[in-house]
């Protein structure tokens, strides 16, 4: 079964004269091995929504369900949501307290009862599962670089086994190379079944990554639709906090004039789009 969002609304300090609504109707649903993307703004309730995601904030309206677990059916009903959905926070590298790598790591399977004899088989497979050597286990997470220790930390999520992980800005302050090889960890993961909701206000990201997209402004969705209608949206309309790449730019405008049939989002793809195979 899938992690379904339906007609989800919430508001901060409901009731008092600071209230304000963060989300409003939002419905939307990620299958097993599907990546899909949360894009929008910074305030555009993304944050809000992924916390949501894994019951750290209860629906005030609305559903959250995980696998057919409703998040507001109690709080028996809420843990068990929590240990399904992996929630891997933007810049989680802060949140590093252990002494090794290996501590880290073993935290949450610890936390959820898991027995010592099991995480010891557990952890080296999810160093593994991120794409770093064992050797780094007795490392401490301080004196590791910042791609690293993003991977420490999203291993640190993917050990107690989660059937779909929530990651918030997963490249933000990240370099290139870090950020290109922590992509093709997250396909990894989908590939063998692990359902992805990537939070981001970046759009080209979003398009490369994504099998649908969810574009949120001002707690709204806009749109719950393929990276192509998204592409064709974020070109005709004004969205918020979201200004259009350069390179979906020039695609509209070949497509205008007749030079492309349809929009590409990256370089690679507009230069087979104006030189299509003979």
């Amino acid at each position: 079964m899938p992690l379904t969002v339906k007609e989800l609304s919430y508001t901060y300090n409901k009731g008092l004269p600071t209230e304000h609504p963060a989300l409003h109707e939002i419905s939307f649903e990620v299958a097993a091995g599907e990546i899909v993307s949360v894009l929008g703004h910074t305030g555009s309730g993304k944050s809000t929504l992924a916390q949501h995601l894994n019951a750290l904030i209860i629906p005030q309206s609305g559903t959250v369900s995980v696998d057919g677990i409703d998040t507001s059916a109690g709080t028996a009903a809420a843990r068990e949501a929590r240990r399904k959905v992996g929630l891997v926070f933007q810049y989680p590298e802060e949140q590093i307290f252990a002494e090794t790598v290996a501590e880290e790591i073993a935290f949450a399977p610890r936390n959820w009862g898991i027995g010592a004899e099991e995480i010891k088989e557990i952890i080296p497979k999810a160093v593994k599962a991120v794409g770093l050597d064992e050797k780094i286990l007795s490392a401490s997470p301080y004196n590791i670089s910042g791609g690293q220790k993003r991977r420490v930390a999203i291993a640190s999520v993917i050990a107690a086994a989660p059937s779909y992980l929530v990651l918030d800005e997963p490249t933000a302050g990240l370099d290139g190379r870090a950020s290109l090889e922590l992509i093709e960890t997250l396909r990894n993961f989908a590939k063998e079944g692990m359902g992805i909701i990537h939070i981001t206000h970046d759009i080209e990201l979003a398009l490369e990554l994504s099998a649908k997209i969810l574009v949120l402004e001002e707690g709204r969705a806009l749109s719950w639709a393929s990276p192509c209608e998204t592409a064709a949206l974020i070109c005709e309309k004004n969205i918020k906090g979201l200004a259009v790449p350069e390179v979906l730019a020039l695609a509209k405008r070949l497509k205008a004039v007749g030079k492309i049939e349809s929009l590409a989002w990256s370089p690679d793809e507009l230069v087979k789009r104006l030189a299509p195979a003979a």
